[in-house]
């Protein structure tokens, strides 16, 4: 398997071992996003001179081209050049022109990190939206997290689904699905991967900074949420939304979710409109296993007050909003496999038309571009022969109009000579009005 990308080799050992992915083969459209490679724009670039090129615009002029940064991208391929690929992206997005990123770009970098196997590097850009601006559609999202979910990786999967919930966006059936899954894996493997590395055991030498003034605390609730739970249990909140209203699942995580967020009146509020509504609806007694579990370690004791007080209120329930049933977990992979068995077929067809469309909006782009340039040398031509000529002009006819330049001369100095007079006449007028203080 020698030249096999580290990506190729996972999908090789996956297979071998009969392990079947969510999504088919088809959906990659692998022969699709392949074929960018084959436009003309794109193999005629020397990725080596185009980074120098980036490298040398950035420190000079401070900014890139959208087009540049989106050519540049599409055109690694190879991992070696993964670590320039993010220094790019990093620096095009700290520069004035990152307002313009192409809508490709992202989807370019996931995919060709993924495809590259860099995974650990490409995890680190998505959480890091303030320095990359790389944001996952839905596509990617179902990408990475079919590909995680298959490799074992459950703390990445759900990581990919905490993206989709800051995103507040679970309209896409397949992705609020695999969202939902991703977490669920994650909770029942929760204690062979953390969600942050432990922190090193190192000295921490006091360094004291002065500033102009001390920022009062804020904190969102949102896009500043670090705690493990409080993200898995907002990503239950949101992303159960692309469920059907009544639906068991649907309601069970999202009660999973206000208890993980700790929003205790939120979960008491849900369970008092469940059990006063007169439609159909339930949750399942696994809702309760669950929430021990999740707070079955060191727990601060109002939280176990709360936590105790949240299953004693689940119990309580009529029988015909508790249901008995484990089916949770195989519930929702069945929900997911309907999902992807209905959608797979219109994804496949708008991601094929989408690369189309791409691809020749970088050609439309770049012949802008090129036409701008060639637009500003002529200007600039123009200009340094209306000089030269100026120049020129002035030598042969200095003889001609050296009376009018001298009467010019004349002039701005009578004008000098005017102004002074003018000022002496205002300062003796002041000093003459000039009423000394009483003492």
């Amino acid at each position: 398997m020698n030249g096999f990308s580290r990506y190729a080799r996972t999908v090789f050992r996956i297979r071998s071992l009969g392990v079947r992915y969510f999504l088919s083969e088809a959906y990659k459209c692998q022969e699709a996003w392949s074929q960018r490679l084959n436009s003309p724009v794109i193999k005629k670039i020397n990725i080596d001179e185009m980074y120098r090129d980036l490298d040398q615009t950035f420190n000079t002029k401070g900014k890139a081209s959208a087009i540049d940064v989106d050519l540049f991208s599409c055109s690694v391929t190879d991992e070696s050049y993964a670590d320039e690929l993010e220094d790019i992206i990093h620096r095009f997005r700290l520069s004035p022109s990152t307002s313009d990123m192409l809508q490709s770009t992202p989807h370019v970098v996931i995919r060709s990190l993924i495809d590259m196997g860099k995974f650990e590097p490409l995890m680190r850009i998505l959480n890091d939206r303030l320095n990359y601006g790389i944001f996952p559609d839905y596509y990617c999202s179902n990408l990475l997290m079919d590909l995680m979910l298959k490799q074992g990786q459950y703390r990445d999967a759900a990581r990919v689904a905490t993206f989709q919930m800051l995103q507040e966006d679970w309209n896409h059936p397949v992705t609020a699905c695999f969202c939902l899954y991703a977490c669920h894996m994650y909770l029942n493997h929760k204690e062979n991967e953390l969600w942050e590395p432990e922190p090193m055991d190192e000295p921490v030498e006091e360094v004291k900074v002065r500033v102009k003034y001390i920022r009062n605390p804020y904190f969102d609730d949102h896009f500043d949420l670090r705690d493990t739970n409080h993200l898995i249990g907002k990503t239950f909140v949101i992303m159960s939304r692309g469920l059907p209203e009544n639906d068991p699942i649907r309601k069970s995580y999202e009660l999973i979710g206000w208890a993980l967020y700790e929003k205790w009146d939120k979960a008491k509020r849900f369970l008092e409109k469940l059990k006063s509504s007169k439609e159909d609806g339930h949750i399942l007694m696994e809702v309760v296993s669950m929430i021990e579990k999740a707070f079955s370690g060191d727990v601060k004791s109002e939280s176990k007050d709360q936590v105790q007080a949240l299953l004693d209120m689940i119990k309580s329930l009529p029988k015909d909003k508790l249901r008995e049933e484990q089916i949770l977990l195989s519930g929702m992979e069945e929900r997911l496999k309907q999902a992807i068995s209905q959608q797979e077929k219109k994804d496949i067809t708008s991601q094929i038309e989408l690369y189309s469309n791409w691809d020749k909006e970088r050609v439309q782009l770049l012949k802008e571009q090129i036409e701008l340039y060639e637009r500003q040398m002529r200007l600039k031509k123009v200009e340094e022969k209306k000089k030269e000529l100026a120049e020129k002009e002035e030598v042969l006819f200095f003889f001609d109009k050296k009376d009018e330049l001298e009467m010019m001369i004349e002039k701005n100095e009578e004008i000098k000579r005017s102004q002074k007079v003018e000022e002496k006449k205002k300062k003796k007028e002041t000093d003459e009005n000039y009423v000394p203080p009483e003492i």
